[in-house]
């Protein structure tokens, strides 16, 4: 007979990954809940047509989840830091910086009467870091003679961009343990270089007698003081793993 879970097990990380997939899941029934059927592509494909309130809602439902998903990557990455041997990798986190837009060329005039976009669409890239939050900056307007137009929440339309982002979560779901792992080595490697520039890290003189295989040392590090007796092939500590 099965104990019933408490609030403990909930906040824990298994009890917490549980409710980040039910949540993923009502946010993947979602567009079929409040959208309308696409008339002009049916199929079992197709995605529903979502009234403009309801994108701003959905896209406010993936935004949270991907910040869950985030969490559990960085929660997992610290518990494997604890528990596990993390390899080091000796590579600066990446911190997006907002970037000038490039100018692009001049849309074909035959193209620009079909109003298609340009570029296909693609969801933003998920960072473990987030940006600084940007100024809030004003929706724009039609114009419509000498009179502006503000957007109406029924303007029905399929965001696809909005839309691989949500199919994109599953992926990231399954990815956490692997995102979690590389995550868990840079931050180790951060470490290491922060207490070597402080000196607090110790060399390590290791010595070896007998032949060595070209993989020998391959991921060794400076602060390790190697020594052989014997043959050696000409790979040996090729990578010297960043030192």
């Amino acid at each position: 007979m099965s104990t019933p879970a408490t609030d403990e097990d909930k906040l824990n990380f298994p009890g917490m990954t549980a409710r980040v997939k039910y949540y993923l899941s009502l946010i993947a029934w979602f567009p079929f809940q409040w959208g309308l059927p696409d008339q002009t592509q049916p199929g079992p494909s197709s995605r529903p047509r979502l009234f403009r309130y309801d994108a701003r809602r959905l896209r406010g439902m993936v935004v949270r989840a991907e910040h869950m998903l985030r969490c559990l990557i960085i929660w997992l990455a610290h518990r494997k830091m604890r528990d596990e041997t993390i390899t080091p990798i000796h590579q600066v986190i990446p911190v997006p910086t907002g970037k000038p837009p490039t100018p692009i060329a001049p849309i074909h005039p035959d193209f620009a009467l079909r109003g298609l976009p340009v570029y296909p669409p693609k969801p933003p890239a998920f960072r473990i870091s987030l940006p600084e939050p940007a100024a809030n900056k004003t929706s724009p307007r039609k114009s419509s003679g000498d009179r502006w137009l503000r957007p109406r929440n029924d303007d029905t339309g399929t965001p696809e961009a909005l839309y691989l982002r949500l199919e994109r979560l599953d992926q990231l779901f399954d990815s956490v343990e692997a995102r979690a792992t590389r995550l868990a080595a840079r931050l180790a490697g951060d470490i290491a270089r922060r207490q070597r520039a402080e000196g607090k890290i110790q060399p390590v003189e290791l010595k070896y007698t007998g032949a060595a295989g070209q993989s020998f040392m391959a991921f060794a590090v400076s602060e390790m003081k190697v020594s052989l007796e014997g043959d050696a092939n000409d790979y040996v500590c090729k990578g010297l793993s960043g030192a």
